[in-house]
Order: C-alpha cells, then sequence, then structure tokens
C-alpha cells in the first residue's frame, strides 16, 4: 500500500523553508526584541512612580525647563512602550507564522533606537549641565556633551539606517553605526557617574582624614 503524498503547500503561502523552526529570525531576532520589552514593561512602574514622586514633592520648586525635560522623557519613554507593542503585535499576531515577515525591518522597529537615542542624549545632557553647575569644569562637561551627542547621532543613523536595509539579514551592516551609539554612551554614562562620585564622595574623605 503506497504512503499518501503530501499536497505541495499553496502559492503565495507564508510558511518557508528557509528556516528549521527554533533557529530562524524568530530565536535570532524576535526573542531578544521580545525578551528586551518584557523588561522594559517591567521597569515602566518605577520610572511612573518616579515621575509621580517628582510631579508632587519636587516640580513646585523646579524651573519650568526641568519639569519640560521630565515630562518630555517621560511620554517619549511610554510613546516607545506603545510602538514596541504595536511591533510585536504586527510580527507575532497580524502576521502569525510567516517567517519571511519577521527578517523585514519597518518603521515601529526602526523607532526604538531613535527614541531610546533621543531619551537617553536628553538625560546626559541635563547631567552635563549638573556637572558644570557643580565643578564648572568645562573639559569634562565638552567631552560629556560630545559623547552625549555622538551617541544620539549613532542612534538617529542606526534607525534611518535600518528602514533603509529593509532586512534583519542585512543588519550587520550597520555595525559601525551600533558601535558609535552603544560606545558613546556607555561613555558619556562613566564620564557622569565617575565625576559625580568624586565630587560627591572626594570632599568627605578629606573632612574625615582632617
Amino acid at each position: 500500500m503506497s504512503e499518501p503524498v503530501s499536497s505541495p503547500p499553496a502559492s503565495g503561502s507564508a510558511l518557508p523553508t528557509s528556516f528549521a523552526p527554533g533557529t530562524g529570525p524568530v530565536m535570532l531576532v524576535q526573542g531578544p526584541v521580545f525578551i528586551g520589552f518584557v523588561f522594559k514593561v517591567l521597569l515602566q512602574g518605577v520610572i511612573l512612580v518616579q515621575g509621580y514622586l517628582y510631579f508632587s514633592r519636587y516640580s513646585s520648586t523646579d524651573r519650568r525647563l526641568i519639569k519640560a525635560v521630565v515630562a518630555a522623557l517621560i511620554f517619549a519613554d511610554q510613546l516607545n512602550i506603545i510602538l514596541n507593542a504595536a511591533y510585536l503585535f504586527d510580527a507575532f499576531v497580524i502576521h502569525f507564522g510567516n517567517q519571511d515577515h519577521l527578517v523585514k525591518i519597518n518603521w515601529l522597529f526602526a523607532t526604538d533606537p531613535i527614541i531610546n537615542g533621543f531619551t537617553a542624549c536628553t538625560a546626559q545632557l541635563f547631567f552635563a549641565w549638573r556637572i558644570n553647575v557643580l565643578t564648572k569644569n568645562k573639559w569634562i562637561v565638552g567631552l560629556v556633551s560630545f559623547f552625549a551627542v555622538t551617541s544620539c547621532c549613532g542612534a538617529l543613523g542606526c534607525g534611518i539606517g535600518s528602514i533603509m536595509l529593509g532586512s534583519f539579514l542585512e543588519f550587520p551592516k550597520l555595525t559601525a553605526v551600533l558601535i558609535i551609539w552603544l560606545g558613546a554612551a556607555v561613555i558619556a554614562d562613566v564620564l557622569i557617574a565617575v565625576t559625580l562620585s568624586w565630587y560627591l564622595v572626594w570632599p568627605a574623605f578629606c573632612q574625615r582624614d582632617e
């Protein structure tokens, strides 16, 4: 008795055979995106609590510019989560089972590095201003500002470049831009942390020695 022969997939089928289960773009690309989104949602509560505490306790004494910066950062963070959720809904619900679609980069994904670069740069420039107020050291302020703006430009380039490439399979071409974005952000953060720690901790050690 001959075995039944399975019929070939219909034309235009959304299930290509180029990726084995668990090894294709779902595992290599969308897996980290989904995990990052989960952690982002979990930490969103911390952001909202911090925003609530700021506006309920300190906003009455701060200048309007500082309050506007805080409000803009909270809004940008909320917008980023909404766009990330829309991207995941598009990938896993609207195009469920379509592995060809999972390797495509759309504008929803491209907004993530752009918004993250904007929020990081804004926060780093704020700390650069605080360093200037506390230390009056123009060199440190200039370095922090330079790397903050460089990181923002790298994030913008990554977002625009990803749309131009259109596929995660071509994403390694953006390695240099990614290094500029993330590397400059790390340098700015380290400079901020070391400078503020030195300025706040060193006087206490000097007073204790005296």
